[in-house]
């Protein structure tokens, strides 16, 4: 009996090893045609072709325009920038002039100024209080010097 149990485990149980996986067989690339497109469709294609040229036209030309306004806007606030710098030199130069002028006005007319040229250039003098003479007027329409004679 012992010969026949070990003779029957070994007929009963059969081990069984995994099978290897197969490797994909590569298969032949198909090639995908694309089905013929009827004439509506082929038109519709290019209108919107179109459509979207004109659209990206449209927005280059807008940032075209766009960008020469920058430019442009750019170099006229610099013509303004150095024509008021030009201004303001002016400016400055005709207040300093303007200063030195009033400073030779007020030179050449002060009293003391005048008083010099009067004596110097004309040959004035001062009056003297002898020289002063009033006039009275007694409410006519004649006047009557003192010491002298009116007819």
């Amino acid at each position: 009996m012992a010969d026949n149990t070990s003779a029957a485990l070994h007929l009963a149980a059969p081990v069984r090893i995994p099978a290897r996986p197969k490797a994909p067989v590569p298969q032949k690339p198909q090639v995908v045609r694309k089905k013929k497109k009827s004439g509506a469709e082929r038109a519709r294609e290019a209108v919107q072709t179109i459509l979207h040229s004109a659209k990206v036209f449209a927005v280059c030309a807008s940032l075209l325009v766009m960008m020469t306004v920058l430019i442009f806007q750019r170099a006229q606030l610099t013509a303004l920038n150095n024509k008021q710098y030009r201004l303001n030199n002016t400016l400055s130069e005709v207040k300093s002039d303007t200063v030195r002028l009033e400073s030779e006005f007020n030179r050449l007319v002060s009293v003391d100024s005048v008083e010099e040229y009067a004596r110097s250039e004309l040959g004035m003098v001062k009056r003297q209080k002898y020289q002063i003479h009033f006039f009275r007027n007694e409410g006519t329409d004649e006047i009557r010097i003192p010491g002298v004679e009116n007819e």
